[in-house]
């Protein structure tokens, strides 16, 4: 079946219309050709003629494809007024353009004897036109040939196989199919037959794009008829970098210790050494780093430099975690690393500590002049490293110390004291250990027993020892009932004793300190008097056993005075308030030293710290023209509440940011210099931290 005709017809020359009548047959895909057979007729609306010759021309696509002359044509006739003579017809072929298309132009003519002047054949000179001759001329568009193939592709993953479909307009094609990824590429096939293939795109393609999620890749089909190419086609898709292509992170940790003598021992112990972590980043496919981050659980903190230096260790916890991020924005995992092994250290401890009169053979005697001191106390072992001292001295209530003299741990010793029978002594029991912590008790030992003493000069009285105090009466460690002046005397409180528990008006006692570290709800572990009042007074007021209101006081025995009040309601228990200081705001409760830190303990809840710390920071940031540091950590003995952190530091370095964490007993701060900050050399700082121990 023809694929298209077209006719193409003259204007009337004499009554006579030429016409050309095209045909395309059929196509060649392999030649890029088309099969076209054409007719040239001459037919007539009035004249006719008989027995002359005529000759033709015929040219399609710019090539005469047939021609005769008048006089090597045939014989021919052509009936009057609607009569039609086949001049010419044949079949050719005709080339397309490269691209498979063709716009064929056409055009046809017939000869006859020129000698001729009949008025009846159509080749006659026209008077009007000058026109001798009939012709026709025109174009035929012809079918499209499919020359170059084409490919079809889709999106895809690098590392993931898919088809890619060849969709060629000729079997007997061959192609050689290419791919281009940035300044990579490679060949799939080479003058292959197939009409598809498999295809992985490499993984390594993913290093063309190194902040992306994907890469561009071109293909280039080229179509080949034999050795001849027929054309070529592209085709561009989007291969995503899959998730799997991601960095990787390791690290390892190493032990700085700015204290010699940990240094020395070469372990890492709390509140001392610091982590050094020295990450490593291994990219992916090209990428290139973008942030770290390095958790060190024993501080808290996240660094994000490489080597960074934590603050002092304040936890055993070992795991330090490592993550990097790379130029894709792309996290590795999370990589756990266990450092070396944090000794855990704290202030030294005591168990027991025991002092008394006593003989020379260590038997308890109220009027003894020998001294029996026993302490048993115990430090941190920091693998072995820490060793304890334990220490004794004593003084006359309000006198000089003696030097400290050597103990053993849980052995008692008799010393040869002198003590006198009228004095009242302090012993002060002590364990240390090799980084400086220390912890220390002290013990009150009374007079020797009398009965009733007179101080001299007649201004004071004691029951039960020797008078030591101007217009005092002292009954020392007798128990004392009764009534005197309507006051009721101080009753002795047990140890396992609970404070809450004593409502009925009265004087009471906590005679020692031994005494006091088994009373529960004092405010402080010290010896010293209660006293209860009902809210209408003291007891010899009290109305009756209805009373809703109870104040207590206790004095301890540096003068130091507490307060907190109780409401039962009606026949409930009694709901106390806490204990406020009352007077004697200045009396210290206790003094230590634990690592670096110095302190001291006031009875309102008052605290100071102060000490020499040699600290690395972990970073240094510009800030105008200003550099600072890192956030720095330190380790408190204790917590301390709304600090006030004041100090110094070398070398024009300026303490800024400073604050207290109460629940993780630590301060922290920044430093401040007009230029950067080393975070490789230790900087001496000295700081003085007040605030309130008790919350």
């Amino acid at each position: 079946m023809a694929l298209q005709t077209k006719t193409i017809s003259s204007s009337a020359v004499n009554n006579y219309t030429l016409k050309l009548i095209l045909t395309e047959n059929s196509t060649s895909i392999t030649d890029n050709t088309s099969s076209v057979s054409w007719q040239l007729q001459l037919a007539t609306s009035y004249y006719g003629f008989s027995g002359f010759r005529v000759g033709w021309s015929v040219s399609l696509a710019g090539r005469v494809v047939s021609s005769r002359t008048w006089s090597d044509g045939p014989s021919a006739s052509i009936a009057k007024n609607s009569g039609t003579l086949t001049v010419a017809s044949g079949t050719a072929t005709v080339a397309h353009s490269a691209d498979g298309s063709l716009n064929m132009a056409c055009a046809a003519s017939i000869f006859m004897d020129p000698s001729r002047t009949d008025s009846f054949i159509p080749t006659r000179a026209n008077a009007t036109t000058g026109e001798r001759s009939p012709a026709v001329s025109g174009s035929m568009t012809l079918t499209t040939i499919p020359r170059a193939s084409t490919l079809t592709a889709a999106n895809g993953t690098l590392g993931t196989a898919q088809t890619l479909t060849i969709n060629r307009a000729s079997s007997s094609f061959t192609h050689t199919l290419t791919y281009a990824c940035g300044n990579t590429s490679g060949t799939i096939l080479s003058n292959s037959s197939a009409a598809s293939t498999s295809w992985t795109p490499p993984l390594a393609l993913a290093a063309q794009n190194t902040s992306g999620q994907s890469v561009s890749v071109t293909f280039t089909l080229t179509t080949k008829n034999g050795s001849t190419t027929v054309g070529t086609s592209t085709k561009t898709v989007s291969m995503a970098i899959p998730s799997s292509v991601k960095p990787t992170a390791s690290a390892t940790v190493a032990v700085v210790n700015d204290n010699s003598t940990v240094n020395g021992w070469g372990i890492a112990v709390k509140g001392y050494s610091k982590y050094k972590v020295t990450t490593s980043f291994t990219g992916a496919q090209g990428s290139t780093l973008k942030s770290r981050s390095v958790k060190i659980n024993a501080t808290g903190q996240t660094l994000t430099a490489s080597p960074a230096t934590s603050s002092v260790l304040t936890s055993t916890t070992r795991t330090v975690i490592v993550k990097v991020v790379d130029s894709r924005d792309r996290p590795s995992a999370e990589v756990t690393v266990t450092g070396p092994v944090i000794y855990d250290y704290g202030n030294p401890t005591i168990s027991e500590a025991t002092a008394y009169r006593c003989d020379s053979g260590g038997t308890a005697d109220d009027a003894g002049t020998y001294l029996y001191v026993k302490c048993t106390g115990d430090v941190s072992p920091c693998g072995g490293h820490n060793s304890k001292t334990v220490q004794y001295r004593y003084r006359t209530t309000g006198g000089g110390w003696t030097n400290w003299a050597a103990l053993t741990s849980g052995t008692a010793q008799t010393v040869n004291a002198g003590l006198s029978a009228a004095s009242s002594y302090e012993v002060q029991l002590r364990v240390t250990d090799t980084l400086g912590g220390s912890r220390s008790v002290t013990v009150t030992i009374p007079t020797a027993a009398v009965t009733m003493n007179l101080r001299a000069g007649g201004s004071g009285v004691a029951f039960g020892g020797y008078a030591q105090r101007d217009e005092t009466v002292d009954f020392t460690t007798w128990d004392v009932v009764g009534k005197v002046k309507g006051l009721a005397y101080a009753v002795p409180i047990p140890s396992g004793a609970d404070l809450d528990g004593y409502i009925t008006p009265g004087e009471y006692a906590v005679v020692n300190t031994d005494t006091a570290a088994g009373v529960t709800h004092l405010p402080v572990s010290q010896a010293g008097r209660l006293t209860v009042f009902t809210s209408t007074g003291r007891s010899e007021y009290a109305a009756s056993a209805t009373w809703k209101y109870v104040t207590q006081e206790f004095c301890t025995i540096d003068g130091v005075v507490y307060r907190r009040t109780g409401d039962s309601g009606s026949g409930t228990a009694v709901v106390w308030s806490d204990w406020m200081l009352i007077c004697g705001v200045d009396a210290v409760v206790e003094t230590g030293k634990s690592g670096n830190w110095n302190y001291k303990k006031f009875a309102d809840g008052q605290a100071v710290l102060w000490g020499i710390h040699s600290v690395t920071p972990s970073s240094s940031t510009a800030i105008g023209s200003m550099y600072y540091s890192g956030t720095i950590y330190l380790s408190t003995p204790f917590g301390v509440a709304n600090a006030s952190i004041t100090g110094t530091a070398d070398n024009l370095h300026m303490i800024v940011n400073a604050d207290g964490s109460y629940a993780n007993s630590r301060v922290s701060f920044r430093l401040l210099r007009p230029t950067a900050i080393s975070t490789s050399t230790a900087i001496p700082v000295k700081l003085q931290v007040w605030g309130w121990w008790k919350v």
